[in-house]
């Protein structure tokens, strides 16, 4: 039964790995645009963390965190019999949930390494994307399925062989999905986001590991993206009109893959 504090014509997004970064203001973004967000991590403290910033000051909830690994089919079908109980509906799926890769030489590559990221970036993404799709989207025929990608899945880096293979690999999906899904009303795309400022990349500017200096010089708009900027693209792909816009790959990278040279990028302004 579906809870009575869902009023008629609230939509229901789910975003994997929302507990932090980048997954937790697309969470925020899809709250503020009116929709109940379901925040889907690992990390279960990580989730309630980020659902009582946006429960606070209100009188019925509108965020329901789920502790579990997208990798675990378990973990999926518990997600799936939650939101049916609370809302009952599924009308965006946002698939962010993901691991990087330390930068390696090709030859330093390990099968275990390939594994662990294919699992989480590419079959995790799938099996979410099969269960939620199928448990709440195709019979409604509606649906706002968004995968984040990356532009290292758009033009290689190599010290990211495994990862770039796999994110590349998430394009792909989102293509074939979309030209196979059209028929059930669901649309899918992808935005690829480029070097963003999370927690995560600003340990690896901290430990000297990432030149955030040389990354905005060859940046065009010579600015890092925030969480916000990516966010701002999800919310606009999951938008009720946006039926036609199915298949595509958004970079949100200030200019990076537009200016495609490996030098120095001329500065804006």
């Amino acid at each position: 039964m579906v809870n009575e504090d869902m009023v008629s014509g609230d939509r229901v997004a789910v975003v994997t790995g929302a507990g932090g970064g980048i997954g937790a203001s697309i969470a925020v973004a899809l709250a503020a645009a009116g929709y109940r967000v379901v925040v889907n991590d690992r990390n279960g403290d990580n989730a309630i963390h980020v659902c009582g910033r946006l429960n606070e000051n209100r009188t019925r909830p509108i965020a329901l965190p789920h502790a579990g690994d997208i990798t675990d089919p378990a973990a999926i079908a518990d997600l799936s019999r939650l939101v049916e109980a609370r809302w009952g509906r599924v009308d965006v799926l946002v698939n962010n949930a993901g691991i990087g890769e330390a930068p390696r030489p090709f030859e330093d590559m390990t099968a275990d390494r390939v594994r662990k990221l294919l699992d989480v970036l590419l079959l995790g993404t799938m099996m979410c994307t099969h269960q939620i799709g199928t448990d709440f989207m195709i019979g409604a025929r509606y649906g706002r399925i968004i995968n984040v990608t990356s532009v290292v899945g758009m033009v290689g880096d190599p010290r990211l062989h495994a990862y770039a293979a796999a994110k590349a690999a998430q394009a792909m999906f989102t293509k074939t999905l979309a030209a196979d899904w059209a028929r059930h009303g669901i649309t899918v795309n992808a935005v690829a986001p480029g070097y963003t400022r999370t927690d995560t990349v600003a340990q690896l500017v901290r430990e000297g590991r990432l030149d955030d200096v040389a990354l905005r010089r060859r940046t065009p708009t010579a600015a890092l993206s925030s969480g916000d900027d990516i966010a701002r693209v999800v919310t606009f792909l999951a938008e009720p009109d946006n039926g036609q816009l199915t298949g595509v790959e958004i970079p949100v990278d200030g200019g990076w893959t537009a200016y495609g040279a490996a030098g120095p990028a001329a500065h804006v302004g």
